[in-house]
């Protein structure tokens, strides 16, 4: 049996996914993208794909670990600026839960004939770009169910306070020179905190409907955050201090940053 190989499809096909992919994950989880870089993994992962078609790897599931392990990790590392293996873990685990959510939009418009012209696949690769970061956003949200309650503790020096936070996946609050995520404190231990540390810098905030302003922060030495059967320690954590309450009955004095859940 004689099979006809398209090497411009496949390159596109798989060049045009992996570019949406990479996209998603970068915006989603606020990574730092290199300069190319995402046209750069893109490229690489569409290649790799023409690549196993035309030399099939001679075991299943050393083809598997190559895909699964190699080009991932070669992917992100050429798309973002990652400073950790465990932040290479996390874009790789981004990574896969937007191709598993892309493929199920895709697959909703195959029965409909969208693959059968270039541009209903265009449009269907259109519409897969417009709803992915949707599915994302329940997905996350849907995952951090019962665990948005935990106890942090904050080390600052010899001093150390501790406050109840919520894990809010709409807190984007970054420090705009680094780029860092931060955390909102209130309360006693908010100001207890912004007393004993050594120094403060100001980040400037926007809340839906209200006007923006300056928040001082500090940097802390440590931060040990415990959940329900979970744990995670941040190291040199950005902490402001608001003046104002976060929460009614005080159920919560700390609001942590969407990216220590991702």
């Amino acid at each position: 049996m004689t099979y006809n190989v398209y090497a411009d499809v496949i390159l596109l096909n798989n060049f045009t996914m992996d570019f949406l992919l990479l996209t998603t994950v970068q915006r989603m989880m606020k990574l730092k993208a290199r300069k190319g870089g995402i046209v750069l993994a893109s490229l690489a992962g569409a290649f790799y794909a023409l690549a196993v078609i035309l030399i099939p790897l001679p075991v299943f599931f050393v083809q598997t670990f190559f895909t699964c392990a190699g080009m991932s990790t070669l992917m992100t590392l050429l798309a973002f600026r990652l400073n950790s293996p465990a932040a290479v873990l996390r874009a790789i685990a981004g990574l896969y839960l937007a191709a598993v959510l892309a493929a199920g939009i895709m697959e909703f418009f195959r029965p409909f004939g969208w693959f059968s012209a270039f541009w209903l696949y265009a449009a269907a690769a259109l519409a897969c770009a417009w709803l992915l970061p949707v599915l994302w956003r329940a997905a996350g949200r849907s995952a951090i169910r019962g665990r948005e309650l935990c106890e942090v503790t904050i080390a600052c020096g010899e001093f150390c306070v501790k406050a109840r936070a919520l894990i809010d996946t709409g807190n984007h609050l970054t420090e705009p020179v680094s780029g860092k995520p931060v955390s909102i404190l209130a309360g006693d231990a908010g100001r207890e905190l912004l007393e004993n540390a050594q120094g403060c810098l100001l980040v400037p905030y926007r809340s839906v409907g209200k006007d923006g302003g300056l928040l001082p922060a500090v940097r802390a030495d440590r931060m040990e955050i415990q959940g329900s059967g979970w744990k995670q320690t941040v190291e040199r954590p950005l902490i402001a201090v608001s003046a104002r309450p976060l929460s009614r009955e005080d159920s919560y004095q700390m609001l942590l940053n969407e990216k220590f859940w991702m």
